[in-house]
């Protein structure tokens, strides 16, 4: 439906540390008539003895962790309520103003799509042949990836994406990362995603230019910031910001957003 952006559910992870990080997302779903499940995400910070007993932990950064876990929670949800596929987001990013129209085109193309993929795992996908739908990150290679549809140019196969601010999940790729990676967490989620991309065992689409990015230039104003890192064209935010009024942290405590 619309204000699912045409998939099963919504997810926005978000530490609660974030509250205006929190606020701005909010800000964005209420005006775009969103219906979003916030996902309180793991703070590397306050569950560092937790963190710490994970086997995996020895070998990388608590935050990395962190991400991981958070991510992956999300993902047993996903499963455990049996969406055939779910938007999973990060609370530091801004939307293109037309979403509802490009989520709306992609997924049609991506559930007609007949692959020559070989499924490694033999996890048939009902719902089209990829597992993942990245609407953001943050890597020029994906450029490069081969035009699924030549009317509509946003979408292209993926090559070798980074970043986690907004991606799809059918539910054979939930499935398959569940059982083949859920333990993967000695290098970042993005990058696990990336290489089993490259490797042919992750099959997946890419939005380039990217409709979702990360508003570092939010935070840092006086530094200078990439198309990944800064407002894309036609910015929601930006909107709202010319047009209205941006949430702030104050409204996290008078709404009882967390």
């Amino acid at each position: 439906s619309p204000n699912r952006l045409y998939t099963d559910q919504i997810y926005m992870i978000s530490l609660q540390k974030h509250a205006k990080y929190r606020a701005r997302v909010q800000s964005i779903h209420d005006h775009l008539g969103l219906d979003v499940r916030y996902f309180k995400g793991i703070d590397a910070n306050q569950n560092r003895n937790e963190l710490m007993n994970d086997p995996m932990a020895n070998k990388t950064a608590p935050n990395v962790v962190a991400c991981w876990q958070s991510h992956l929670e999300v993902w047993k949800d996903i499963d455990r309520r049996q969406y055939e596929t779910a938007l999973v987001l990060e609370d530091d990013m801004d939307m293109q103003g037309n979403i509802h129209m490009l989520m709306k085109s992609a997924m049609e193309i991506a559930e007609n799509q007949e692959s020559s993929f070989e499924d490694y795992f033999d996890d048939r996908n009902r719902h089209g042949q990829w597992d993942v739908i990245f609407i953001g990150h943050c890597s020029v290679s994906e450029k490069r990836g081969e035009v699924i549809d030549k009317g509509f140019q946003y979408l292209r196969k993926s090559s070798e994406p980074a970043c986690t601010q907004g991606y799809v999940m059918s539910r054979a790729g939930v499935k398959k990362f569940l059982k083949h990676y859920s333990t993967s967490l000695d290098r970042p989620v993005d990058i696990t995603f990336a290489e089993n991309i490259l490797a042919g065992f992750i099959y997946g689409y890419s939005f380039f230019p990217p409709v979702v990015t990360q508003r570092r230039d939010l935070d840092r104003p006086r530094q200078k910031f990439d198309i990944y890192f800064k407002a894309p064209s036609n910015s929601i935010l930006e909107f709202i910001r010319r047009h209205g009024r941006i949430y702030t942290d104050k409204d996290i405590v008078k709404f009882g957003m967390y």
